[in-house]
């Protein structure tokens, strides 16, 4: 570990500039501050070779192999996966570094299962040894006593347990018995002291679960749901997974799911990029500019595949920067194919910049009234 590796490690804010000013990011727990330094910060790190245009967060699924076959899965993730054109374990620990010296603050790390990957401690160890915060998204399943108390050693700021609705939904999406093997393996999470999220997927006819969903979290200490929406990618985009996709939520769906899980004595957390709500309503802690206009993909954070091919987003497959098999990340984030999505997405009007750029030329020059979400 290099020097500035282990003084930014111990600090508790980290300072970097982003677009015309400074951002200030409060380690311990992933809050950021525009603009000026808190009063009460102390202990900051900073870096000379930290770079403006780096995003805040990395979003990386470094494999697409999984022990489950989800009929919504947004990245065709499969026991059946061919590992063999995805990125070596050298090239995924040289990425991180490379992110660690840009300055980006967070990886956020799915999959794909990531607890299936041989390397993953490794992997994952890299990440917070760098003084980056890591976010770990799993299926559950993996989460025995021993990869639990490996996580425990690895320290991640979060760890996220993906659920569907309730044992009959779940099960139906995912497998017969995947709820209960879930569902337990976030009790042994919960139980390490490893701040425990349930990453919530409202998929069609989603909300009759959540009352059941919420007593079982409940019951195993865990009160953060984050609701997110099935998106149009993957298998969700072809034959049965359709069947899953539902129309974005409006105000009326916000406000229910909200009730529903404050009821059970639940922190309901909406996505932003899902719901037509305000930062303060979502309780979304996603990081990103607020002064934002869109939702800030490609520019705030950024999407990186299995293979190696940098994106604005996972649901904006058609618009790859370029690859990292030979490429480093500064290289293809700052090319032109990056700067020309970045110019359609600033052009359009959009909050959501997928539900742009994924539409039709012709569809996009009608006028950029029909993208506003809100």
């Amino acid at each position: 570990m290099t020097r500035a590796a282990m003084n930014r490690l111990a600090a508790t804010w980290v300072r970097r500039p982003s677009g015309c000013s400074d951002v200030y990011y409060h380690r311990p727990t992933g809050r950021i501050v525009k603009g000026s330094l808190p009063a009460e910060a102390t202990s900051v790190y900073s870096s000379l070779a930290f770079w403006d245009k780096a995003p805040l967060r990395a979003y990386f699924d470094y494999t697409n192999l999984c022990n489950l076959e989800c009929s919504h899965c947004i990245t065709n993730s499969s026991p059946h996966a061919d590992t063999a054109i995805e990125l070596s374990t050298s090239r995924v620990l040289e990425l991180i570094q490379e992110f660690e010296a840009m300055g980006v603050l967070e990886v956020q790390i799915s999959g794909g299962e990531p607890l299936v990957h041989p390397d993953w401690r490794n992997i994952l160890s890299c990440v917070t040894m760098s003084g980056m915060n890591l976010i770990l998204t799993t299926n559950g399943t993996r989460l025995t006593d021993k990869v639990v108390a490996d996580l425990t050693a690895v320290r991640p700021l979060e760890v996220r347990v993906s659920f569907d609705g309730g044992p009959n939904l779940h099960d139906q999406i995912r497998g017969k018995g995947v709820y209960a093997k879930a569902m337990a393996g976030a009790a042994r999470l919960a139980a390490s002291g490893i701040q425990t999220t349930a990453r919530f997927t409202l998929v069609k006819d989603g909300e009759r679960e959540i009352p059941k969903l919420c007593e079982d979290l409940k019951k195993i200490g865990i009160n953060r749901l984050k609701v997110a929406v099935v998106k149009e990618a993957g298998r969700a985009a072809i034959g049965d997974g359709r069947h899953h996709l539902r129309e974005l939520p409006t105000l009326v769906v916000a406000s229910r799911l909200k009730a529903l899980g404050e009821s059970c004595g639940m922190d309901v957390q909406l996505s932003l990029d899902d719901f037509p709500v305000t930062v303060e309503e979502s309780h979304d802690p996603k990081l990103r500019d607020s002064e934002r206009a869109n939702c800030g993909a490609g520019f705030d954070t950024c999407y990186i595949s299995p293979q190696g091919d940098v994106l604005g987003c996972v649901t904006i497959p058609g618009m790859g920067f370029g690859n990292l098999k030979k490429l480093s990340f500064r290289d293809v984030w700052e090319s032109r194919v990056a700067a020309d999505y970045r110019h359609k997405a600033e052009s359009s009007g959009a909050r959501r910049i997928c539900d742009a750029l994924n539409k039709p030329a012709a569809d996009r020059e009608e006028g950029r009234i029909g993208l506003m979400l809100v």
